[in-house]
């Protein structure tokens, strides 16, 4: 069994954060609790981007979660490709030669093109390795795309 994980992007302090606690009241309300500086600090949910951990460790041993941007070598040169993981339905039929579609865990490449991230480790043999994030690291979508 995986362990289930979140990380929270604070859109306000632009920073990361390790949650602590989901609390869903009973009118629905989310708070997200979560510790700088060995504060407690309660946000809102719509002040944060919460982010799941995949289960999956990168080739250097670093956890991958949503948001994440994956740098995959190529198995026969030394081409690097980058690209997003992501949660949710994913479809590649009209781009892509092997069709894949269903939902969970997914790399969407920066032009668009997606793989399941199981098919990604199998077939990339773990090369693959988490090199920054979406919301920290615009300048590395921007390099690649």
């Amino acid at each position: 069994m995986r362990d289930i994980k979140f990380k929270a992007w604070d859109k306000s302090r632009n920073c990361y954060c390790k949650v602590n606690a989901i609390i869903v009241d009973l009118t629905g309300k989310t708070t997200i609790a979560y510790a700088i500086e060995n504060r407690i600090i309660d946000i809102i949910y719509e002040n944060i981007i919460l982010l799941q951990f995949t289960g999956l460790l990168d080739k250097n041993g670093k956890e991958v979660y949503e948001g994440d941007v994956f740098e995959i070598s190529g198995v026969f040169s030394k081409t690097k490709s980058y690209y997003e993981v992501c949660f949710g339905s994913y479809n590649n039929e009209d781009t892509y030669e092997d069709r894949i579609s269903g939902n969970g865990w997914y790399l969407k490449k920066i032009n668009g093109e997606c793989f399941e991230i199981r098919e990604i480790d199998d077939l990339y043999n773990g090369s693959g390795m988490s090199v920054g994030n979406i919301y920290e690291n615009l300048e590395l979508l921007r390099k690649v795309i």
